[in-house]
């Protein structure tokens, strides 16, 4: 039987694939473990907003947050999402309405449209994932204090404006 403890494991020159069971396969009870209830995704959502306004009004993280992921959440990130998104349904539609009166079906043309949109998109969202890649190296690295009956060592990845907090937490 599988441990039930969870970990991630960092191996740059190792592939390994596994197969992930399907959610269709679960149980009644493993499903309401694995998916938020209207309450917990509220309480997620105002807490979210909480965190939100707290960057906007340009103040720090806490050491129990992060403002990474939240980024679309304000107001100036939600203006610019919302501009990509509705440009590159424009252009793949004006690119696709061109094909339909040239009686032609070119899927490589309209995903070169989409890409020309969202091209600055992907270079951001590839630079942030190789400076979580980094963070996480750096972590990994960290002199871990092991678990015993006296201290417990608890680690909270934030990562904001590419820093990153690690906090140990001595349980008293």
């Amino acid at each position: 039987k599988a441990s039930s403890a969870k970990s991630v494991h960092f191996a740059p020159t190792e592939r390994r694939v596994h197969q992930i069971e399907s959610h269709r396969d679960f149980s009644k009870k493993e499903k309401s473990k694995c998916w938020w209830t209207s309450k917990e995704k509220i309480k997620t959502m105002n807490r979210h907003e909480r965190v939100v306004a707290r960057m906007e009004r340009g103040k720090p993280y806490k050491a129990n947050q992060t403002y990474r992921g939240l980024e679309s959440w304000t107001t100036s990130g939600a203006v610019e999402l919302d501009h990509v998104i509705n440009t590159c349904v424009d252009v793949v539609m004006d690119e696709q309405e061109r094909q339909w009166k040239a009686e032609v079906d070119d899927h490589d043309r309209i995903a070169a449209c989409s890409r020309k949109v969202t091209g600055a998109c992907a270079k951001r969202a590839r630079q942030v994932g190789l400076d979580d890649e980094q963070t996480a190296m750096a972590v990994r690295n960290l002199p871990w204090i092991e678990d015993d009956d006296a201290s417990v060592s608890v680690v909270s990845m934030s990562i904001a404006a590419s820093t990153t907090s690690v906090v140990h937490k001595t349980k008293r």
